[in-house]
């Protein structure tokens, strides 16, 4: 069949597409989507469609209710087995409205995950450019999938470059690699827009680290640092056998420079890795919990937040489930450690590499 789509000429292609929707032939509604699917999968190398297939009212209407059943069998409980897959070749209006109401973290995360690829292969950029309405719901590992392909086609680069703009979605939520992509963009516009997005740093948090600068520059002590990441930092950020693994290990952050740490202390949302980025949960009985996603599996996700506390939520427990956008370290910690603090920590951090950086 997708060879069909792929070689199959005009005649070929209509011919087994025409058995394919006919209730002549007898199969489940299952097999009936896999042997369309894979037509469809054969005719996109061509750059044709599915759907334009259809040239007769009879194979138009026998077409359109393969794929109204796809969307009924989405809100079906269990396994909806190939109907994600059908979608992605359903007319794009009604695909794209069904797949994006999967998009909730009450499923499954491969569910979701099967709706985003679906998404993705609707041509055109409306159905990838939808999943960001529910951005802020999406787990990180789900939000990795979804700018991959939107980094697929420009239409789609400048919808997640407008949704940066708007803080729809925020700077530190794209990883390293994914900026990458867009500051070395083979096209120019798109490059000087990404550029001009990753260069931009908070005024006031810039205007704090100012204030700290001088005083880290010219050093701090090892055990005084020590005292301080004990009382401070110890809750989140392990060394050695001391502390808790929440954050990074500090041990991993000992080679960066005096600089770079104090950004990451003063401004922690500036360069946040996406795990590490704060959610909310609230549960259907009026719960509020807040951490980072530590764990997602099929009926259940856990939340990890301050001290290795840990919350494991049923997913048919959660009523919604927002990311923040921001680190789970907060922001403000100058009101309680003063620049001498900080340098002093600075150096304790710095003290467990081998080389640190000037």
């Amino acid at each position: 069949i997708r060879i069909s789509g792929t070689i199959g000429d005009d005649a070929e292609v209509q011919s087994v597409f025409d058995r394919c929707v006919s209730s002549d032939l007898k199969v489940s509604q299952n097999s009936r989507r896999q042997l369309l699917v894979a037509m469809g999968q054969g005719l996109r190398t061509r750059g044709r469609r599915l759907n334009g297939v259809a040239t007769t009212s009879e194979s138009q209407a026998a077409y359109m209710g393969v794929c109204v059943a796809a969307v009924a069998q989405l809100s079906q409980p269990g396994d909806p087995g190939n109907a994600v897959s059908m979608l992605a070749f359903a007319p794009p209006d009604m695909a794209t409205a069904a797949l994006r109401e999967m998009l909730k973290p009450q499923l499954p995360m491969q569910l979701q995950q099967a709706a985003i690829v679906a998404l993705g292969d609707i041509t055109g950029p409306e159905g990838s450019l939808a999943v960001l309405a529910k951005w802020k719901e999406l787990s990180p590992e789900l939000r990795r999938g979804t700018v991959e392909i939107l980094l697929r086609e420009r239409a789609r680069v400048d919808g997640l470059l407008a949704a940066i703009e708007s803080q729809a979605v925020k700077p530190s939520e794209l990883s390293t690699e994914q900026w990458q992509s867009l500051v070395g963009h083979p096209d120019l516009p798109v490059r000087e827009r990404a550029a001009a997005l990753r260069g931009k740093v908070s005024a006031d948090r810039e205007a704090v680290i100012a204030t700290y600068r001088e005083t880290v520059e010219a050093g701090g002590d090892f055990e005084r640092g020590r005292a301080v990441y004990k009382k401070t930092c110890s809750v989140c950020h392990k060394v050695g056998d001391d502390g808790h693994s929440v954050g990074p290990d500090l041990v991993s952050v000992a080679n960066k420079s005096p600089a770079d740490l104090l950004v990451a202390i003063l401004d922690p949302s500036r360069e946040v890795q996406p795990k590490y980025v704060n959610y909310v949960l609230e549960t259907t009985q009026g719960q509020v919990f807040t951490g980072i996603l530590s764990s997602e599996l099929a009926v259940y996700v856990k939340l990890l937040r301050s001290e290795a506390k840990e919350e494991t939520i049923a997913r048919e427990a959660i009523e919604s489930l927002t990311s923040t956008g921001v680190s789970l370290m907060p922001v403000g910690v100058e009101k309680e450690l003063t620049p001498q603090n900080i340098a002093d920590v600075i150096a304790f951090i710095r003290g467990q590499g081998a080389t640190p950086k000037p």
